[in-house]
């Protein structure tokens, strides 16, 4: 059967069959418009194809009567140019979008109003975004920003551990390190020797190494003297020691105070000594404190 196009009079050859009984919904493959589409209606009667003879009334009779012939003759009638089926209406080449002389393919029609029937696919609008790649110059700055905060990190590790040798470098920084309150507590914190030097000489038969030197306070506040250590070694070999009481119980911020102590009869194999503070109490045979300085 023919089906037309409500919106656009396009017109579709569809079979009975894919309508069914019932008709359904159809969807114009040219313009888009649905609608519900009846399946075709049996006649009461069906015209014949052919039809009956005219009858020709007798022209004598009709002479007779004084009428005129009537009738129509048979070849003013052509139903051989009549066809069983109505082909589609060509549409303009605009309008359809097809090249002029391509067909239709039926097949084609009936696949797509058998498609309309289905419902619309759903847009997946709740599908996971693909994840962003992070960029090379994000990553970048993380990486330096980690190096820093590592190295800061190691410089103040080694400030902290390292204080005495900071502040022998840089006296100013017990200052620092005080008003931080990290200041630590190594015997002898914030005092340090200077012009330290020594000789060996001969009293009396005995001899003895004499050690002279400044204690000097590097901050600003005052501190306590601890007690005085001499060392003898040779090379990195510990050989002999003896502790000294200071030559005064504390320093002043930034004072100094000169020391001089000996030691009888030292390790003949002795090449250097070093003196240093220490918290160890000085053994019962240790003589009076030493002199300063002169």
């Amino acid at each position: 059967m023919i089906v037309t196009c409500p919106s656009c009079d396009t017109h579709f050859s569809v079979t009975e069959v894919a309508l069914g009984q019932h008709g359904r919904t159809v969807r114009c493959a040219r313009c888009g418009h649905k609608w519900h589409q009846d399946p075709p209606v049996a006649s009461d009667f069906e015209i014949p194809l052919e039809m009956p003879p005219a009858e020709i009334p007798d022209q004598d009779k009709a002479e007779q009567d004084g009428a005129e012939p009537v009738g129509l003759p048979i070849e003013g009638l052509d139903f051989g140019d009549i066809p069983a089926e109505s082909p589609p209406r060509e549409e303009s080449k605009d309008k359809e979008g097809a090249k002029p002389g391509e067909e239709e393919d039926p097949f084609a029609k009936i696949s797509e109003l058998m498609m309309s029937s289905m419902p619309e696919p759903i847009p997946d609008v709740f599908a996971t975004a693909p994840a962003r790649p992070v960029s090379r110059r994000k990553g970048a700055a993380g990486l330096w920003l980690l190096l820093l905060v590592v190295l800061v990190a190691g410089l103040g590790v080694a400030g902290y551990f390292l204080q005495d040798a900071v502040i022998e470098m840089v006296p100013a920084a017990a200052r620092y390190y005080e008003q931080l309150g990290i200041r630590n507590g190594a015997v002898g914190a914030g005092l340090a020797f200077r012009n330290c030097s020594s000789e060996r000489v001969d009293q009396g038969g005995t001899e003895v190494l004499i050690v002279r030197g400044v204690i000097a306070n590097t901050t600003e506040q005052a501190r306590d003297v601890p007690l005085l250590r001499l060392a003898l070694y040779n090379d990195q070999v510990f050989l002999q020691e003896k502790i000294f009481s200071p030559p005064q119980a504390g320093l002043d911020g930034h004072g100094t105070v000169g020391f001089r102590i000996t030691m009888d009869q030292p390790d003949a194999n002795a090449t250097r000594f070093e003196v240093t503070f220490t918290a160890a109490k000085p053994p019962a045979s240790t003589p009076a404190p030493a002199g300063q300085g002169k």
